[in-house]
């Protein structure tokens, strides 16, 4: 699916959007994910080729507790 297109669909449907950051940390605020496996989590796919923004990158770390 052409994400660009799923996303103005959702959103014309009133639909929240969340990318795979937000559900990192929508994992980690429920206590379903440690602040070192959503660090794992984004290292691993940054390691596989995906590309995180930098702004998203740093608003993830900095939301994290050690």
């Amino acid at each position: 699916m052409d994400e660009a297109k799923g996303r103005n669909v959702s959103a014309q449907m009133g639909l929240r959007i969340m990318g795979t950051i937000g559900i990192l940390m929508a994992a980690y605020e429920e206590h379903e994910l440690t602040s070192d496996e959503v660090r794992e989590c984004v290292n691993g796919l940054q390691r596989a080729g995906r590309h995180i923004g930098q702004r998203h990158y740093q608003m993830l770390l900095s939301r994290l507790k050690d």
